[in-house]
Formats: C-alpha cells, sequence, structure tokens
C-alpha cells in the first residue's frame, strides 16, 4: 500500500516536469513605435535551450490581405511551440494593417493597396534593427502569407 502511494506521488510529481519541459517559451517586445501603434514581436523558444548558441530563426508574418489578422492568433500557437521545440527561434510580428477599413482594392481603387504594401515594406525592415535575440541569428526563414510574399517581392535587402 505505501508502495502504491509513494508511486503515485513520484507520478505526480513527475507528470508536470514533463508537460512543462515541452511548451516554448515566449517574450514579447516593441521593436518600433510607429505614429499609428507600437509594433510588437513575440519570440518563442525552447524552454531547454542554451542562450550562448545560435539557432535558426523562423520569422512569421501573419496573413490576412493587409486588413485583419494578429501576430498572437491562437491559430498559429501550435505551429510555433512544433519549430521551436525542434530547435529554431520563432518570431512572430505586427505590421500595420493599411487595408483596414478599406474598400476592396480594384482597377480604379489600387492606392490603398499601394499604401499597404509601402507600410508593410517599412514595418518588415524595421525588425531587422530591433537589437535583440533575433538580430544575433545568422540563419533565418521566412513564413506567412500575402503580407510576406508582397514583402519578400518588393524588398530584396533581407539576403
Amino acid at each position: 500500500m505505501k508502495l502504491r502511494i509513494l508511486l503515485q506521488l513520484f507520478i505526480v510529481w513527475l507528470v508536470p516536469m514533463f508537460i512543462l519541459a515541452g511548451t516554448p517559451q515566449k517574450q514579447t517586445f516593441v521593436f518600433a513605435d510607429t505614429d499609428a501603434q507600437q509594433l510588437k514581436m513575440d519570440v518563442y523558444s525552447s524552454s531547454n535551450d542554451s542562450t550562448s548558441l545560435q539557432q535558426p530563426c523562423l520569422v512569421f508574418v501573419f496573413g490576412g490581405g493587409f486588413k485583419e489578422g494578429t501576430r498572437d492568433a491562437k491559430l498559429y500557437t501550435a505551429y510555433f511551440h512544433y519549430f521551436a521545440n525542434k530547435g529554431f527561434t520563432v518570431a512572430s510580428i505586427d505590421y500595420r494593417l493599411g487595408m483596414k477599413g478599406e474598400k476592396a482594392p480594384s482597377m480604379f481603387n489600387y492606392k490603398p493597396v499601394e499604401h499597404s504594401i509601402a507600410l508593410a515594406v517599412e514595418d518588415h525592415k524595421m525588425i531587422f534593427k530591433f537589437p535583440s535575440k533575433i538580430s544575433e541569428v545568422q540563419n533565418f526563414s521566412a513564413d506567412g502569407k500575402s503580407s510576406r510574399a508582397v514583402y519578400f517581392l518588393t524588398d530584396s535587402s533581407h539576403h
């Protein structure tokens, strides 16, 4: 009976250690103050990584057609945790939503899209000026949806 109780206590003590070991740490930083908003970056890293070692970094830019979306949407959490647990530093960044509240673009209504792209490129450039863990990483990959595609097509300075 005592052995059974000791075993149960050991399991109760041990299980949280395994559960918490797989949960990456998340830190939030402000990387830019624009006239309209503070731009933030969430950085996810494995709780058992060594800060003295460089890790590959994956920069995530959420999609939403420049109208909607957030860097910290619950939809992406499992994705961030997966890569952080595989040894990546994952950075999910904000950018200004230039199309928010605008009419749908058309052949005659393209100025809001131009403006949105210019804002996104400007915001994405600021991330590499931020003196943080992300700027110390040698190798990085980028992932995201429409804004990332437009940014990497319109700006070649990231190479």
